[in-house]
């Protein structure tokens, strides 16, 4: 038998033929013998329940005594029993589960998979283990209520709310082969489980809205521009869209419109709406990882190009025939426009009939123009008359040229109609300006630029320059062969002292001209 059984019961049956009484007495003995033993009190029946409160082996054996008090010799008489042996084993209990592995502590999102608490846990008896998941409020592995179904090892939290929750199982050992407890227990660690609330990603708060722009077809495109921030560290993305009409919803998305700024065209005229949707990516998260928000809707207006006006030319130069050294003959244009530009003018000559592909004259830029008339010759003049208005969205000049008039500057005659021989001819302007025929000299004001005028197949190597007076031009025609090749300019600082004579050299190109340009600059 095993500690904690029934106590078995031990017995004898004795008898006596003398008509005597019989009486028992029990003893116990660590060994096999019916002597030696131990009196047990009390046990002075026929039966004996031998104690099993510990584990261990006993003899127990009897002495049964006869009393007859009739007979006159020894009134007792014994007989002992054989040793009876008691074996009371020790309890074997169910052993307790070894648990390996605690369930471990998770954080999870609300709505995301249940992660899952798993225990790992071994008995060595051979017994069956079973299982039983509890939740508590509380960190503590007692005291939790019981979830109903979760009896495997492993248990899937829920992540429907937001919250704290600890979990814990209690794993049980059955066996049914053990003669103490057949069933014993083992309980995990609380484990902890976060379930937190869902972060989505910030919509962005746009601090600077695009901008309405109005502008011409063809002007530089208007930069629209958002500005945007984030508060949650999030990356800001922009999309831009085209709308017919007022609204910043229902556009067009404009491919490649990807920043925070957007060169609208201008190619033709019209309105149209232009809006951006700016978009926060925060793959932090753990909700919606995007959220947006939409600018308002900038009106942008191309206008159609207003060109300014070409000048009407009302009066147009007049042809002039005069004689060498004449006055000179003013040729003046009436022009108007009527979109209140301001008209400018440039007079340019010809050798030929023509309001194209002249020269321009260097100054000539009022309404009127005062011919040369210093040698004898037939040039064109013609003027171009330039509207400028920086009112208008297109192009802000305008030109008008003029009719070529024919000015003709005859040789001079005496008396009889023939030509008159050269004489000296000087003219003198407000610029200093001086214009002389070959072999001749002048006086010239110093305010301003000294002119000098040759005739046409002369060619120079210096120029003679007295300041109060040019003299002994004529000196200068030493290479009747080559030809000037153009304009040449010297620029000189005199002293105070201007009585003195100044020469300045003028080195010339001899050859590769067609034609003579009849004019040398020297500036003061």
């Amino acid at each position: 038998m095993s500690v904690g059984d029934t106590s078995p019961t031990l017995s004898v049956a004795a008898t006596v033929g003398d008509g005597g009484t019989l009486s028992y007495q029990w003893y116990s003995n660590a060994t096999d013998s019916n002597s030696g033993g131990t009196p047990i009190g009390g046990a002075t029946s026929a039966t004996y329940a031998a104690p099993t409160a510990s584990e261990g082996t006993t003899y127990y054996y009897v002495v049964v005594t006869n009393t007859n008090s009739g007979v006159n010799g020894t009134q007792t008489a014994t007989a002992t029993s054989g040793t009876a042996k008691v074996t009371v084993n020790a309890l074997v209990n169910a052993e307790a589960p070894s648990i390996g592995t605690q369930p471990a502590d998770e954080t999870a999102d609300v709505g995301a998979t249940s992660p899952t608490l798993s225990v790992a846990a071994t008995v060595g008896d051979g017994g069956t283990l079973s299982y039983q998941w509890y939740s508590n409020a509380t960190n503590s592995n007692s005291g939790g209520t019981v979830i109903v179904g979760a009896t495997s090892a492993t248990y899937a939290a829920p992540t429907a709310s937001e919250g704290t929750t600890y979990y814990y199982v209690v794993v049980t050992n059955t066996n049914s082969g053990v003669n103490g407890t057949q069933t014993a227990t083992a309980t995990s660690a609380a484990a902890k489980v976060t379930v937190n609330a869902l972060v989505n990603a910030e919509a962005p708060s746009i601090g600077t809205q695009p901008a309405d722009e109005t502008v011409s077809v063809g002007d530089t495109s208007p930069t629209l521009s958002v500005a945007a921030t984030v508060g949650d560290g999030g990356t800001l993305s922009y999309q831009w869209y085209s709308n017919a009409t007022n609204s910043n919803s229902g556009g067009t998305v404009i491919v490649g419109a990807t920043s925070a700024t957007y060169a609208a065209p201008t190619a033709s005229e019209g309105t149209t709406y232009y809006y951006v949707v700016v978009t926060n990516t925060n793959s932090g998260a753990n909700g919606t990882q995007t959220a947006t928000a939409t600018s308002a809707a900038a009106k942008v207006t191309v206008n159609a190009l207003v060109n300014a006006e070409a000048p009407s030319i009302g009066t147009q130069p007049a042809d002039e025939i005069v004689s060498v050294g004449d006055t000179s003959p003013t040729l003046s244009v009436a022009a108007t426009v009527g979109d209140g530009g301001t008209l400018s003018y440039q007079w340019y000559n010809s050798a030929t009939n023509s309001n194209s592909g002249g020269t321009v004259i260097v100054g000539a830029t009022s309404a009127t123009y005062a011919v040369p008339t210093a040698s004898e010759g037939t040039t064109y003049y013609y003027v171009v008359v330039t509207n400028t208005n920086s009112g208008v969205n297109g192009a802000q000049t305008a030109t008008a040229t003029s009719a070529a008039a024919k000015v003709t500057v005859n040789a001079p005659t005496n008396d009889s109609g023939s030509p008159a021989p050269a004489q000296p001819v000087a003219t003198s302007t407000t610029n200093g300006s001086l214009t002389l025929s070959a072999g001749q000299s002048g006086d010239v004001s110093l305010d301003g630029e000294v002119k000098v005028e040759i005739p046409s197949g002369a060619a120079y190597k210096s120029l003679d320059i007295t300041i109060q007076k040019l003299a002994n031009t004529q000196g200068l025609l030493t290479d009747k062969d080559g030809t000037v090749s153009g304009v040449f300019e010297i620029s000189k600082n005199f002293p105070r002292e201007l009585q003195q004579r100044r020469r300045s050299d003028l080195y010339v190109q001899t050859r590769g001209l067609a034609q003579w340009a009849t004019t040398v600059r020297v500036l003061l």
